[in-house]
């Protein structure tokens, strides 16, 4: 199956973190990288999920890693 991700869907700050998740940041190095929490980090990794339709964390990486690598 293949997701087309509507990035017009995502905040600012949503694709910088989708930015950071595709270089192999987790959740604590791009929250001391963006000066954000952990669980900020979290919720905005769920909202873009959400907002896409995607189930699990693997097509999120999958996903920032073939846009943006």
């Amino acid at each position: 199956m293949t997701i087309r991700p509507d990035f017009s869907k995502l905040s600012f700050r949503q694709l910088d973190i989708m930015r950071l998740l595709a270089q192999g940041l987790d959740d604590n190095d791009i929250g001391t990288r963006l000066g954000l929490s952990t669980r900020t980090i979290a919720g905005h990794k769920q909202l873009i999920l959400a907002r896409w339709g995607l189930s699990d964390m693997a097509d999120l990486t999958r996903i920032a890693k073939e846009t943006f690598l």
